[in-house]
């Protein structure tokens, strides 16, 4: 399995238990979202409604798994982030810790997924290169 996965449509996201945010094209504010059944009202079959979504992130923390949405040029783009088997892949996570907006409560959490790329500006060395930047919980355990 990849660790990465374009969903073509919202609904394409599965149900489970997950902590997130989305903020809405016509809020000053984002709010807490605990699953994508609470998008219902803001697309019609992937298709945006209006007010729609600019954004919005899901985590789940049981299966590790990322799902980030955005609203880019009328349509949403929906990404599956799977982190679970990140450890035995040639794959490193840096995890990044922002504050976030007052009305979430709680810091946010975000993982870098670096990759080790040949890279020829380097003599074809390998490269750590950043792949993607996913939203990883409001909470997390320091080990």
């Amino acid at each position: 399995m990849s660790w990465h996965q374009i969903l073509k449509y919202i609904s394409d996201i599965p149900e489970g238990k997950y902590e997130g945010y989305m903020w809405i094209s016509n809020e000053n504010k984002p709010c807490r979202i605990t699953g994508p059944t609470e998008l219902a009202p803001y697309h019609d079959n992937g298709t945006p409604c209006a007010p729609f979504i600019m954004e919005a992130h899901f985590y789940s923390k049981a299966e590790d798994l990322s799902i980030s949405i955005r609203h880019v040029s009328g349509k949403y783009i929906v990404n599956r982030f799977f982190l679970k088997d990140f450890e035995t892949q040639e794959h490193n996570l840096v995890l990044k810790k922002f504050i976030a907006h007052k009305n979430l409560g709680k810091d946010l959490y975000f993982k870098e997924i670096w990759r080790p790329e040949k890279d020829e500006n380097c003599e074809g060395m390998e490269m750590l290169k950043k792949q993607a930047v996913v939203f990883a919980g409001f909470k997390m355990e320091v080990k």
